[in-house]
């Protein structure tokens, strides 16, 4: 779309910085400026400075300035066209067109977008009077705050009503275009009957449909508005408008449902977004592209859930995002989880996802029972086709090959060489991976060319102790998970007991019990989450001297950044 210049600089005559700054920033009289702490990075001392006689910001922390529509696109994360036409909206001017078929195009959408957001006020004042809606979502763990910054509302029965509300000022048509009236035998009624209402905003803060969740046994447990002239389910995403301002590590949470999205929010994370019930689709990852270079999916637990995640991983990818899964244990969904468990236990779950390649092997290996032998064998099997397969693709990493190599040996069994020859060909060499060990058979570790300085029967003695704890009741089994373990054997034994499978292990782990005080469980996590720190840093620090020894810059230059990398894993140690 070309926007004239001149109403361009109309926009920028008309918009005092000072007045739409402060839609956004409390900003305090500083003699000639005016002074605020930075709405672009956290600051305690304010260096974020708006000039209103040159009609421009400028921070002196992390250096963005610009005028006002350089800031409308900074705070709303948009382009310079958005931004104009966010500006236009909040002046009540209209953006002059020469094609007329847009221009009435364009008016009757905005039509529509006033019925969506006169419905939206209603429902949100039925629901403050509504005692049952407001149990239910104070049932639900939601906030007041969290139930007035989403615009929750609820349609109550009377169908009379909110007809004679709209009835005088729009037509029964313009009524059925927009999603919320249903017409039947010449007359309409509304869509939305006893349900929790949430509106969907559109990246202009613009009410666009509504999703509805029941309060009584009548009709589908959630029913959408049907796509419209302004809501397509597959280019728009729940909360995005809010998400896309709140930003943090280039990255945005993917959830499922409303009630999961409001549940992060309510917890920090504003960075999370909704797939609309269904799984990601094209256009919306292109949508979190624009804001975003990361996306953690963190869809429900079920098989469904696991199906949806795949799909959106392969979309993630293909659309050049980052991506990782975050698995839900022990509940069926974030929300669920954030209210049996806290902030602090669901960012051990962020922690421990796991990257494409990762969650598609676990995947694959959730279909075998790999305890025995012949399965096992498939499960390599397949796993290797897969990985040969991701290696065509143009996102693939070796990094992340590597680390289900390993992986794919420690559950196994089977040599790193053995599975690298499958994968690579028969001429692989694990000093491709700068170790001359083809094993990760845990007995031989501390052998091998002084790889690891690890006394393993002392870690197996902690280890089996803890299980023993877990198994006699003494600790709960959700406060460590299968990866905690470094000896393959304790993984399996670890196995065992979540699927209450402990028959031919109970009397020998018990022999290791002796009782282990509470306030010692963060120390012994986290000496075993150094043992595999050590293990990265010793693999590092010999690829880097590997490295050192030669003589291009390439080299060099890989060797400083490994170099960064083996400082970032010792400083996560001991914490």
């Amino acid at each position: 779309m070309n926007i004239d210049n001149n109403f361009i600089s109309n926009i920028k005559d008309r918009a005092n910085i000072v007045d739409i700054v402060g839609d956004y920033v409390t900003l305090k009289n500083n003699g000639t400026n005016y002074k605020a702490c930075c709405p672009f990075h956290h600051e305690n001392t304010p260096s974020f400075v708006v000039s209103e006689n040159k009609q421009i910001f400028k921070c002196f922390g992390c250096g963005k300035s610009g005028d006002v529509i350089k800031f409308v696109e900074f705070i709303e994360n948009v382009d310079f066209i958005e931004a104009v036409k966010i500006l236009a909206e909040k002046l009540n001017m209209e953006i002059p067109e020469n094609d007329k078929g847009n221009n009435f195009l364009n008016n009757s959408n905005n039509i529509l977008k006033e019925i969506n957001t006169i419905v939206a006020r209603f429902y949100y004042k039925k629901l403050v009077n509504n005692k049952a809606s407001i149990e239910y979502l104070k049932n639900r763990d939601i906030s007041p705050d969290m139930i007035k910054e989403f615009g929750l509302g609820y349609s109550d029965n009377n169908m009379d009503e909110l007809i004679g509300i709209l009835k005088d000022k729009f037509s029964q048509k313009q009524l059925i275009d927009s999603g919320i009236f249903v017409g039947k035998n010449d007359g309409i009624y509304p869509r939305f009957r006893n349900r929790i209402m949430f509106p969907i905003f559109d990246s202009r803060n613009k009410v666009i449909a509504f999703g509805g969740r029941q309060l009584d046994s009548y009709g589908p447990k959630y029913l959408n508005s049907p796509e419209t002239n302004i809501f397509s389910k597959k280019e728009n995403l729940y909360a995005f408008h809010i998400a896309r301002k709140n930003i943090v590590k280039n990255s945005v949470f993917l959830v499922e449902g409303y009630m999961d999205v409001i549940k992060m929010h309510q917890y920090g994370y504003k960075n999370t977004v909704a797939s609309l019930g269904t799984s990601l689709t094209v256009e919306q990852a292109k949508l979190i592209k624009k804001v975003a270079s990361r996306i953690f999916i963190i869809y429900d637990s079920d098989d469904a859930g696991i199906q949806a995640s795949l799909r959106a991983l392969d979309i993630s990818v293909k659309e050049g995002l980052e991506a990782r899964v975050v698995t839900i244990e022990n509940s069926k969904d974030p929300d669920e989880y954030l209210t049996k468990y806290g902030k602090f236990s669901f960012e051990e779950l962020i922690r421990k996802s796991d990257d494409y390649l990762m969650f598609n092997i676990k995947t694959i290996k959730s279909k075998y029972k790999t305890d025995i032998e012949s399965e096992k064998t498939d499960f390599l099997k397949e796993s290797v086709e897969y990985i040969k397969a991701y290696l065509n693709m143009p996102s693939s990493s070796h990094i992340y090959v590597e680390n289900v190599m390993y992986y794919l040996s420690s559950e196994s069994g089977y040599s790193l060489k053995s599975i690298g020859q499958d994968i690579f060909g028969k001429y692989f060499s694990m000093k491709q991976f700068g170790n001359k060990n083809d094993s990760v058979n845990e007995k031989n570790l501390h052998l091998e060319d002084g790889l690891l300085n690890i006394d393993y029967l002392e870690i197996d003695k902690k280890e089996k102790t803890l299980l023993a704890n877990i198994i006699m009741g003494k600790i709960e089994i959700s406060y460590f998970t299968i990866n905690d373990f470094f000896i393959r054997e304790n993984r399996y034994i670890y196995a065992k007991i979540s699927l209450n499978h402990t028959e031919d292990i109970l009397e020998e782990t018990k022999t290791y019990y002796s009782d282990i005080a509470s306030d010692d469980f963060p120390l012994i996590k986290r000496n075993m989450v150094n043992i595999k720190l050590e293990r990265l840093i010793q693999y590092f620090e010999k690829k880097q001297v590997e490295l050192l020894k030669n003589e291009s810059n390439d080299d060099l230059n890989s060797a400083l950044i490994i170099g960064q990398h083996i400082i970032n894993l010792n400083n996560n140690k001991n914490k």
